[in-house]
């Protein structure tokens, strides 16, 4: 209960955090701010996914959904079987989806500095524009 709790906090803290370390935008570079929320949701993201994918190492391994030792919010009947595996694939499934999903982003955003030099890639504009 007392770590759900701090991390509650954090998640509300951190952003504070992270806005003072980022800075108000300046005039030269207006989205200066969206640095910090890139980071922040993308390890929000990255977080899910590992719970995820722990729950599915676990109920695979156990072979039971609840696993042993999970927290629940109400009493729910142990399932053995086939469907304890379908459990744990989808929660794999549904993990590494977030992982490709977090690393394609971060790929589309970074891939003008990786690709064209430092800084933001730009077009030119089409002909007649």
């Amino acid at each position: 209960m007392l770590a759900t709790w701090l991390a509650l906090c954090l998640l509300l803290v951190w952003p504070t955090w992270l806005w003072r370390a980022f800075g108000p935008p300046t005039g030269s570079d207006p989205l200066h701010w969206l640095q910090g929320g890139l980071i922040y949701y993308s390890a929000i993201f990255v977080g899910a996914a590992c719970v995820l994918l722990r729950g599915a190492w676990r109920i695979a391994r156990s072979g039971q959904t609840p696993y042993p030792g999970e927290w629940l919010f109400a009493r729910r009947r142990i399932r053995r079987g086939w469907f304890a595996y379908a459990v744990a694939a989808c929660n794999a499934f549904g993990g590494v989806w977030l992982l490709v999903a977090v690393v394609a982003f971060w790929l589309d955003i970074q891939a003008p500095a990786l690709f064209f030099g430092i800084g933001t890639y730009v077009p030119d504009p089409p002909a007649g524009c």
